[in-house]
């Protein structure tokens, strides 16, 4: 396959990407872009774990909770 034909065959795949993306944005009716949750305000009333660890940003720990008693 020499160099003309590999063109060819990448500008009519980049064609086919171009209209299945043209034909998707005309039958969705969402915007393009994606939005965080705009409500922030959450309320939860219970976290069950067995053990907490907090790390900073480099990943070292920097403390560990650790329940060892029942109800402790």
């Amino acid at each position: 396959m020499n160099t003309k034909q590999k063109l060819l065959y990448m500008f009519i795949g980049c064609i086919f990407t171009l209209v299945g993306y043209f034909l998707a944005s005309l039958t969705n009716h969402q915007p393009l872009t994606a939005h965080g949750q705009e409500n922030t305000n959450s309320v939860i009333d219970e976290i069950v774990c067995k053990k907490i660890k907090v790390v900073n940003s480099f990943g070292t720990t920097m403390a560990v909770i650790k329940g060892t008693q029942i109800g402790g």
